[in-house]
């Protein structure tokens, strides 16, 4: 083989290389070479100068360290870890959620300007497992809808969010709960495949919005693995990774996939941030390993609270009324420009017709109120018959558009709200827990609840109410 000088064995030794069986006997070969070129002779008519007693090895040591070294280097390179893939690292994150610790935490959001439903809150976490978990509404700013971005995985069928302070969903394992602070409701069904956890993305058990589509627009056969790692095998072909952050005090591995760019726990693999074109989503404080109090996760009804069960079946109780108790009493200015408090309507029967001018002519909570008409001439002097307008939007002037166009005599209360404010009620709605109309409460002379019904009624069965309610 040709012999190499040290300085070009060196300059081979500079980048990573794989050492041979030959390179041993080249670097020995090229040392000895050079020694031999080092070596003093004596000039003729001289006498040769002996070199100082040293051993031949003491010059060649230094050399030798030196590629030694670099050659160490050059594997010790060859074998370090390069960074890894954005998918690398969700896919870890995937495997190390199944084990997740309980927690409890605060959670933000916000939605990004020019969102259509602009609004921000703060969210109390409290984690135990994948089927006890329960979320509390800390803060809420702008339009309701917003919280459906962290909440409406918790909806379980429910007929609202969870979106205003004092707000709260839950899971036992069993069932869910959910409860309305403004309102006082409590909602509750069994935990099954249709109701998932607020957190379910954030811990990895479904990809964000946006993945179904995806996958269901994959072939079946190119599926593979776990449903939220098929989704994000896609999204992180066109991804990113950046140094580590703290998140949270907590150290993360930061990447972005597509158009989500997240910080995921270094060692949980909980999501602990989360940006898109449209919200942010960021743990501002979290603490592992949490033991937590006993009935923290229980679904129970709160006390004093309405028991609304899922709030989506007819055989669910429509009303927070029980026949044969005293209903709560209200007050309320009428269209007319007078006042009416229900108080002082005992001693006689009462018939009370919630309805809304938010329906069409058509519509049958329209059409209920020819039949109350009939009623309250009828019933005249005998008892005491009461409308309330209750829905989203209701107005003074579209109340009036409704009475005057169809020359209705009966009383008139307003009870509407603004669809766009979680905390605002129908007040008097709220407070008998009625929701659909058209709804008839009848009350006897007493103030007690004789009878509820929903939807159109005959005149013989509104006489019937209100003979029962006068025995």
């Amino acid at each position: 083989m040709p012999r190499l000088s040290v300085e070009e064995v060196l300059g081979r030794l500079e980048r990573p290389v794989t050492p041979r069986a030959g390179f041993a006997e080249a670097l020995f070969d090229a040392l000895a070479k050079e020694f031999e070129s080092k070596r003093q002779v004596p000039q003729e008519g001289r006498r040769a100068e002996l070199p100082p007693t040293r051993r031949p090895w003491t010059r060649i040591a230094p050399l030798a360290a030196a590629a030694a070294i670099v050659l160490v280097v050059s594997i010790v390179w060859t074998f370090l870890p390069r960074p890894r893939s954005a998918l690398a690292v969700v896919q870890e994150a995937i495997r190390a959620t199944q084990s997740l610790p309980p927690f409890s935490a605060t959670v933000s959001y916000s939605f990004t300007e020019g969102s259509e439903v602009p609004g921000t809150g703060t969210y109390l976490v409290s984690y135990k497992n994948r089927s006890e978990w329960r979320i509390d509404v800390d803060e809420r700013t702008g339009n309701p809808a917003g919280a459906g971005n962290f909440a409406e995985e918790s909806t379980c069928g429910f007929p609202t969010y969870f979106s205003a302070p004092g707000d709260y969903v839950l899971s036992d394992g069993e069932r869910v709960g959910l409860f309305l602070a403004a309102r006082n409701y409590f909602f509750s069904r069994p935990l099954d495949e249709l109701c998932g956890s607020p957190l379910a993305q954030l811990t990895w058990e479904e990809p964000f919005a946006g993945s179904q589509t995806e996958v269901f627009n994959t072939p079946v056969e190119a599926v593979e693995g776990p449903y939220p790692l098929t989704a994000w095998r896609s999204r992180c072909a066109d991804s990113e990774t950046f140094p580590d952050e703290q998140i949270a005090g907590r150290l993360a591995h930061h990447v972005r996939c597509g158009e989500w760019e997240l910080w995921i726990d270094a060692t949980t693999g909980l999501v602990l941030k989360v940006v898109t074109s449209a919200y942010v989503v960021e743990f501002r404080q979290i603490e592992y390993s949490v033991v937590f109090a006993p009935g923290v996760f229980a679904v129970k009804v709160p006390e004093s609270a309405c028991d609304r069960g899922t709030g989506s079946s007819p055989d669910d109780p429509q009303t927070c009324l029980t026949t044969g108790e005293v209903a709560p009493m209200w007050a309320g200015p009428l269209l007319a420009g007078e006042a009416v408090d229900l108080s002082l309507a005992r001693g006689r029967p009462v018939l009370v017709l919630f309805w809304s001018d938010f329906f069409q002519p058509q519509d049958l909570p329209r059409q209920a109120l020819g039949d109350f008409q009939v009623a309250f001439e009828q019933w005249r002097g005998r008892a005491t018959l009461i409308s309330v307008d209750t829905g989203p939007g209701v107005t003074e002037q579209t109340a009036r558009d409704v009475v005057g166009r169809e020359g209705y005599t009966f009383p008139v209360v307003l009870d509407g709200f603004d669809p766009f404010d979680p905390q605002a009620v129908a007040r008097i709605a709220t407070l008998w827990g009625v929701e659909g109309v058209p709804a008839w409460v009848a009350l006897d002379a007493e103030g007690r609840v004789v009878d509820v019904k929903f939807g159109r009624l005959t005149t013989e069965q509104i006489d019937e109410m209100l003979s029962r309610a006068g025995e």
